[in-house]
């Protein structure tokens, strides 16, 4: 996937994900096993296996709304979140989870656990809900920590989710999301 701050930096994760699985995804309507969605409030759910690379967040993080002139960067390596850049709140936020995943300590809170596609058009605005912000059409949530929710084997205490508005996402080289419009593929 892609994600461009609008002013020319691009930013690029590579995630891996179960072959099987993305071939369903772009070529079957249905949920399928190893899916995960929430219809109809309108997300498409995958876990992911792997990620590295980075990702430019200029949407919504638990309890913050983001924009292009304060994005934040995560980078993943072998899929782990390795550092972060952002200006506050966001730096704070982070902190607060690195502080609660010591205390507990809990080796996965920064496994990439899981991306989603929002699809729903009704969500015209960001609130800082990620419940309500990851359905957003066009819509790219980056989750990290806890997927065993989802059937996932990830288990952590911790569970963030981090929602981009302009990513470009590619399965198997098929777009499904250019600059957070979906393409006839998705819809």
């Amino acid at each position: 996937m892609i994600t461009d701050d609008g002013h020319g930096r691009r930013y690029m994760l590579i995630v891996d994900i179960d072959p099987r699985l993305a071939t369903a995804l772009i070529n079957e309507p249905a949920i399928k096993p190893g899916f995960w969605s929430n219809v109809p409030n309108g997300m498409i759910s995958i876990l992911a296996a792997n990620a590295s690379g980075s990702v430019l967040i200029d949407g919504s993080a638990p309890g913050l709304i983001l924009n292009s002139r304060e994005p934040a960067i995560l980078t993943f390596e072998s899929g782990r979140l390795v550092s972060i850049e952002g200006q506050e709140p966001f730096r704070s936020l982070f902190n607060q989870m690195v502080e609660a995943a010591r205390a507990g300590a809990d080796s996965n809170w920064n496994a990439i656990a899981e991306l989603s596609l929002g699809v729903n058009p009704g969500v015209s605005a960001l609130s800082g809900d990620i419940l309500v912000d990851s359905k957003a059409r066009g819509a790219l949530t980056v989750g990290i920590g806890d997927n065993t929710a989802r059937g996932g084997r990830i288990r952590s205490t911790l569970r963030i989710d981090f929602v981009t508005l302009r990513a470009t996402v590619s399965i198997d080289s098929v777009e499904v999301l250019h600059s957070g419009q979906p393409t006839s593929r998705l819809t």
